[in-house]
């Protein structure tokens, strides 16, 4: 029961992880190895079958399950007479472990002086561990805080009672904690695993110190229980908590936190309540755990065991809501698909992902690395310039875009966050934002092709499919005005089918196509500053100097020398039209960091962020204003933003209504 509601395992447990698993199995291997002990004859060889079995098994997981062989070298020393010969044997052990696994991870030279520093550990470690150790499991990390107490209460007082069933375990927990906090890091570079976490901090990996934690936690809670009265204790807190957890979640659409709009999570309260009992009735459990059993102990026990339950659900449903089955399901949909598209390349951000989705499609899609030798992959790296792309899909998996840059893995090329115009969706699967899986269609030859088809198809039945199909071939085929001008008519007609549907880079290309044809006339006033600060205002807090000075042949320049107060230097108002396309535009040189290409209504909107300019640049802002109910509205626009004292040039400020025609 208590293994079952960790968050940190419902996290693991709901994305493509082996974290799961490899503690799981090293449970099933400890568990074994026990009964093996007591047994004799067949039950014995089923036994070590069994041992062994979770032992393999838990390594084609994650190769990190051998860190249950540390423990078992260690316990089988334990059990043996307590002689100097084993102590020294048991010492012997463990030191060459430390040594074969710093050898097995070090690139450097091996030398005795290395050696001694890597092996043994200084005071400050000692304590920068101990600190870790507190902050993590009693204070700080909020998968495990509210059961911590619990956790540590147990290990005292099974300790101090001497307990012989807990005393495998509490050897489990204390050789891992240890060779993991030492073990496993060089002084040089000390990082201990309980820091470890995947982009939000979910500390995947201190689920191999809280297999064995559960283990003595529920040794502990069940010393004066019978097995029947704790099958029916353990059953009904089981159902409770169910019950609970789906009352407080059935009206909850996704489960994530902020798509759905709840600012109170469900059960906010409920585990709150529970999470404060939890932790201040933790210490008091040896009242009723220790001693002989009277109803009432029976009862505080049960209720207990809710409470665990219910305080589980708050980081539970935090934890299953950033790790929400995005992989497995969008994956094996993506796979369906591309096993039915015409063999081409298939172009993914990273290694990692490649060898997911290749493990995901039963390794028939194929993908060349270091861990399978492919004589012909699908499955490929992108390249850093989209344009050299000239046949295949490519795969972009919102939720895995940023998952893997929280957790560094590498963003992949940077087109990825931004298709480019020529990049034709035709598949998607997910039906969240920031949780989609797109596939794109990267063809010229193909799109050429289609074009034509696909334009008299629309024009004959303009249904939203043939104008999606219409859209995409134009994209595709690098007519990119065109296809501006079929999302033009499907705003206006077919609204729904543009859901998801990214417009900008379409503009964007079709403005670098032909900028005169659809640029329209500049709605600044004195956009070039030709007669000086007319029509553009500035906040009276602003402290500093504001001039238009010349630039040589450039023309004329707004420049500040911002010193500090108010950050809006430069300002006009404009209205815009609702559900329209604009372009924006500044020629742009700074000596600090500025907010770029500022424009503010309903909310504040900006083309770039915290970013110095050394040298001119021009910055290119396309965007399409919202609906707002149909009504104009008005906007101040702020070329420039200072962040920091220091100076600013602004030239050339145009910002125009993207006329396209309608097709």
């Amino acid at each position: 029961f208590v293994w079952t509601i960790l968050p940190a395992g419902v996290a693991a447990s709901t994305a493509l992880m082996g974290d799961v698993p490899i503690a799981t199995f090293s449970m099933g291997v400890v568990y074994a190895v026990l009964v093996a002990e007591h047994a004799k004859g067949w039950r014995w060889i089923a036994a070590v079958v069994g041992a062994l079995a979770c032992l393999v098994v838990g390594f084609a997981s994650k190769p990190a399950v051998s860190l249950i062989l540390v423990f078992l070298v260690v316990y089988a020393m334990w059990r043996r007479p307590r002689s100097v010969a084993a102590w020294v044997g048991l010492a012997a052990a463990v030191f060459a472990a430390l040594i074969a696994y710093r050898i097995y991870t070090s690139q450097s030279s091996w030398s005795m002086s290395w050696l001694w520093l890597t092996v043994v550990p200084s005071t400050r470690a000692i304590v920068t561990a101990s600190s870790d150790w507190w902050s993590h499991v009693v204070m700080g990390s909020p998968e495990f805080q509210w059961i911590a107490p619990l956790w540590i209460v147990a290990v005292a007082v099974l300790v101090a009672t001497r307990r012989r069933e807990a005393s495998v375990p509490l050897l489990w927990l204390a050789s891992l904690f240890l060779y993991l906090e030492f073990g496993t890091r060089s002084l040089a570079f000390y990082d201990p695993i309980t820091t470890a976490s995947l982009g939000v901090g979910i500390t995947r990996h201190f689920l191999l110190i809280a297999a064995p934690a559960a283990v003595v936690t529920g040794i502990y809670l069940g010393q004066s229980l019978s097995a029947a009265q704790a099958r029916v204790l353990v059953g009904t807190a089981a159902v409770l908590v169910g019950l609970i957890a789906w009352q407080g979640t059935r009206h909850a659409t996704y489960l994530d936190w902020g798509i759905t709009g709840e600012t109170v999570l469900p059960f906010e309260a409920k585990s709150a309540v529970a999470t404060a009992f939890v932790i201040l009735a933790g210490m008091a459990t040896p009242l009723f755990v220790m001693g002989a059993l009277r109803p009432r102990h029976l009862a505080w026990c049960g209720l207990y065991l809710v409470a665990l339950g219910v305080a589980s659900l708050n980081p539970s449903y935090r934890a299953a809501s950033v790790y929400r089955a995005v992989w497995p399901e969008t994956m094996a949909e993506a796979v369906r698909f591309l096993q039915k598209t015409p063999t081409v390349p298939v172009f993914v951000q990273n290694p990692i992902f490649a060898q997911r989705l290749d493990y995901v499609s039963g390794f028939r899609l194929g993908h060349a690395s270091s861990i399978r030798d492919v004589a012909t992959p699908r499955i490929v790296l992108a390249p850093q310039d989209p344009g050299v792309i000239d046949d295949g899909l490519v795969l972009i998996d919102e939720y895995y875009l940023r998952a893997s840059h929280d957790a560094a893995w590498g963003d992949g090329p940077a087109y990825f966050s931004a298709p480019p115009a020529n990049f034709v969706e035709v598949a998607r699967f997910g039906d969240r934002p920031g949780y989609r899986l797109r596939v794109y269609r990267v063809s010229l030859e193909a799109a050429r092709q289609t074009l034509d088809q696909a334009r008299t198809a629309a024009l004959a039945q303009p249904t939203p499919a043939a104008l999606k199909a219409w859209l995409g071939a134009a994209a595709g085929a690098h007519q990119y005005c065109e296809g501006a001008g079929v999302w033009q008519r499907m705003r206006e007609s077919a609204p729904a089918s543009l859901d998801g549907f990214d417009p900008i880079p379409l503009l964007r290309a079709c403005l670098e196509a032909q900028p005169d044809a659809v640029r329209g006339p500049n709605l600044f006033v004195n956009g070039d500053f030709a007669k000086g600060r007319d029509a553009w205002g500035s906040n009276p807090d602003a402290k500093g100097t504001i001039d238009v000075v010349q630039d040589g042949r450039r023309g004329n320049a707004f420049h500040v020398n911002w010193s500090g107060g108010n950050w809006a230097v430069i300002e006009q108002q404009q209205t815009l039209k609702p559900d329209t396309a604009y372009v924006y535009e500044a020629d742009l040189k700074t000596t600090a960091d500025v907010i770029a290409l500022y424009w503010g209504s309903d909310i504040g909107r900006m083309a770039d962020m915290g970013r110095t300019f050394t040298n001119w640049t021009r910055l290119r802002y396309v965007f399409v204003t919202p609906h707002w109910e149909g009504k104009p509205w008005h906007a101040s626009f702020n070329p420039v933003l200072m962040k920091a004292p220091g100076e600013a040039w602004i030239k050339s400020l145009q910002l125009s209504e993207l006329i396209i025609p309608r097709r």
